[in-house]
């Protein structure tokens, strides 16, 4: 099991992303997905690390920028691949007051839910509708 994480072990940030880009390849397959991988804090070794999940548009000269996607484009892939990075790794469940691991970030407002929860929201087909629109989906992973 080349992803399961030793305990006190620092998160290998290379390892983590060969993991996200296996578990998302179909979808990362539209070149305008992209996974980021990135530190919380300013200081080395960040305390968290986050998975970021968002699709950009090539705005010329170099310049890209994050442009919205659908629900219904990513949760054939997002939900199976949370429940693997779950089982691989360890999720945060203290950086956030209320234990938050998962974020979606949409137009007007973010939501923030556990892992339970989480998984909960996207078998109830009333909370997220396939045309909503998602700016993008973070993950924290303890860094340790």
């Amino acid at each position: 099991m080349k992803y399961l994480k030793k305990i006190f072990e620092s998160l290998d940030k290379d390892e983590l992303r060969d993991f996200c880009e296996m578990n998302l390849a179909y979808l990362l397959d539209n070149p305008d997905f992209e996974i980021r991988i990135e530190d919380t804090d300013w200081k080395k070794p960040s305390r968290f690390v986050c998975v970021i999940l968002c699709k950009t548009v090539n705005m010329g000269h170099g310049i890209c920028s994050i442009t919205n996607f659908e629900w219904g484009e990513v949760k054939d892939h997002v939900i199976p691949f949370i429940t693997q990075l779950h089982k691989n790794y360890k999720f945060n469940t203290d950086g956030s007051d209320n234990g938050s691991v998962i974020e979606i970030r949409q137009r007007h407002e973010s939501r923030e839910f556990t892992y339970e929860k989480f998984m909960k929201v996207v078998d109830n087909d009333n909370y997220y509708y396939d045309d909503d629109e998602m700016q993008y989906i973070e993950i924290m992973l303890e860094n340790k």
